[in-house]
């Protein structure tokens, strides 16, 4: 699902409780999940699509890959992890109302993208080099 929204800077940004990546981004990303121990793989969880990957997990284990979008839960909508630095326009917790009647929480939303958590599983080597050799 797409959804055109004005995005602005959050000052402070929400802790990171996940990440999205997209295209070459989600590549590199998957490529360094496959890299990570296992007891980290462990604790993480996501869903991925033919050019997206959103993976959910405490801030600890969360990895950094240039491009990434970091998401975070603000309080007031504690279904939908948003970008942590970002913001949009709309109120949040109105926007997850609107989003829910065709896509039940958990939910992701970058800007141009909403990703349904729901069916996010524990990671596993297999499935990401699936994913992997999908997306080459």
């Amino acid at each position: 699902m797409s959804l055109a929204l004005t995005w602005r800077t959050r000052e402070p940004p929400l802790a990171p409780r996940g990440l999205c990546a997209r295209g070459a981004v989600a590549t590199r990303l998957v490529q360094r999940l496959l890299a990570a121990a296992d007891d980290t793989l462990a604790r993480l969880e996501g869903v991925a699509g033919a050019q997206v990957v959103c993976v959910r997990g405490a801030a600890d284990d969360l990895l950094w890959v240039d491009g990434v979008e970091y998401l975070g839960i603000d309080a007031r909508a504690p279904g939908l992890l948003l970008p942590s630095a970002r913001m949009p326009d709309a109120p949040i917790d109105l926007l997850l109302r609107a989003l829910a009647v065709r896509t039940p929480p958990p939910l992701a939303l970058v800007p141009g993208l909403v990703v349904p958590l729901a069916q996010a599983r524990a990671l596993e080597r297999g499935a990401l080099a699936a994913w992997l050799t999908r997306a080459a």
